[in-house]
């Protein structure tokens, strides 16, 4: 065989194998995708359905709520580490020292209830901006935050929690409201109301503090309408006879200053139609 002709021929060679070399690796890294025209477009956005598709993938690299893998292409991998090398190795992509994480074999916490990183040591804002910090800096691959752990039947949750932390289900609520949403929701569980033959409250109470509801009001005025709607007590009226001095405005100060209230008023038609409304004061016609 001629010179020229067994050069060619190894060139041909050589192509054909780095072309099936080329299938095999994308064969092994679009493994367990149902649809192998989707792999372009997974290169490009991450998404949910993506994550909890991949999570299912490779089970021995799972480590319960997280795995690893490779952005570049979508292989799990067993730790942050071997992410790193696997990017250096197979990708060419030279490995650069992140100065955010300084602690590389620490494992994040990605439940953190303070959206803390300890490999990075630093605090994020909020749940979602500490989750994208995680797949994006860490490689991570997370459950959806909408997954979380069934109740537990041997803990109850504590109802006036400080934190919103329900012990059953292991999570933390954003606020009171969710916190008491959730346990009436999912645990069918609320706060139970004072009774009404074990607290009464005090009209007279010079803080306008009910403390059947263990709530405090701004004004006289608006502790007798709780008083009266929720408690369904009556309270005497309130005329101008009856005026007490650091109790009730005068309806008749010249400046409409409520004294109550520490407030002005532009017209007497407001500030009187303010004294009826607010302080239940009655006047004769």
């Amino acid at each position: 065989m001629k010179l020229r002709d067994r050069k060619e021929h190894v060139l041909h060679n050589a192509k054909q194998e780095d072309l099936k070399l080329a299938f095999d690796i994308t064969d092994s890294t679009t493994s367990g995708v149902n649809d192998p025209n989707s792999f372009d477009l997974a290169l490009k956005q991450e998404d949910i359905k993506e994550d909890d598709m991949l999570l299912h993938q490779d089970d021995e690299f799972d480590k319960g709520n997280y795995s690893y893998r490779c952005t570049v292409c979508k292989m799990k991998m067993e730790s942050f580490q071997s992410v790193l090398e696997h990017r250096s190795f197979i990708h060419d992509i030279k490995l650069v020292k992140n100065r955010k994480i300084k602690n590389m074999d620490t494992e994040p916490d990605v439940y953190s209830l303070n959206s803390y990183c300890k490999p990075c040591e630093k605090g994020y804002k909020n749940a979602p901006v500490y989750r994208r910090h995680l797949k994006k800096a860490h490689y991570m691959i997370l459950k959806p935050i909408y997954k979380w752990k069934p109740p537990r039947d041997d803990t109850v949750p504590d109802l006036h929690d400080p934190d919103f932390y329900c012990r059953s289900c292991e999570r933390k609520l954003a606020n009171k409201n969710t916190f008491k949403c959730h346990l009436a929701v999912v645990h069918a569980l609320s706060p139970s109301p004072p009774k009404k033959s074990e607290i009464k409250p005090d009209a007279d109470d010079p803080d306008n503090h009910c403390r059947a509801c263990q709530k405090t009001y701004r004004s006289q005025g608006r502790y007798g309408i709780h008083l009266r709607l929720m408690h369904q007590m009556t309270l005497p009226s309130l005329r101008v006879r009856d005026i007490q001095k650091d109790c009730l405005p005068d309806p008749n100060n010249a400046r409409n200053y409520c004294t109550v209230c520490k407030k002005f008023y532009k017209t007497r038609t407001l500030y009187r139609a303010h004294c009826r409304s607010t302080h239940f004061m009655v006047f004769g016609r």
